[in-house]
């Protein structure tokens, strides 16, 4: 049953994967919506 511990990873690899995505992206979006401000002024924090 090997090949079912590899698909179980693969299928939590991609899930993990994809909800960091929508995490990040709904930050930007309410950070945008809330304070105004653009993803240059965000990205200048790291400046």
């Amino acid at each position: 049953m090997l090949w079912v511990q590899i698909i179980s990873v693969l299928v939590s690899s991609l899930s993990l994967a994809y909800s960091a995505v929508v995490v990040a992206v709904s930050y930007h979006d309410l950070r945008i919506a809330k304070e105004g401000v653009d993803s240059t002024q965000i990205a200048a924090v790291f400046d």
